[in-house]
């Protein structure tokens, strides 16, 4: 049972729509294994999800960002709506390109 579960993840994390989504979906259905970041959240601080991609959450939606390399203070962003399924997620990152903030 186990390989057939790892099948399924390494096809969700096969790009990095589907990395964001894994992990939005481990922050709001694991509670013991993502404690220190659901801290981090209720203090509406950025948490790092993996390689320089950051997460916070707004009122309705998960805003995701990336720093710009050549500007301070500038990001790049997505959104996502809150408690929406792996696949609604996925499909949502896929569609939207990257916003400049």
């Amino acid at each position: 049972m186990a390989s057939y579960r790892d099948k399924i993840n390494q096809r969700k994390l096969s790009t990095e729509s589907g990395r964001i989504a894994f992990a939005i979906e481990l922050l709001e259905h694991n509670y013991k294994i993502c404690k220190d970041w659901r801290k981090d959240l209720s203090e509406h601080k950025p948490v790092e999800i993996y390689d320089g991609i950051y997460i916070y959450k707004d009122t309705y939606v998960w805003v995701i960002s990336t720093p710009v390399d050549y500007k301070p203070n500038r990001y790049y962003v997505k959104v996502v709506p809150i408690f929406s399924n792996y696949e609604v997620m996925r499909d949502v990152l896929d569609a939207q390109p990257w916003q400049y903030w």
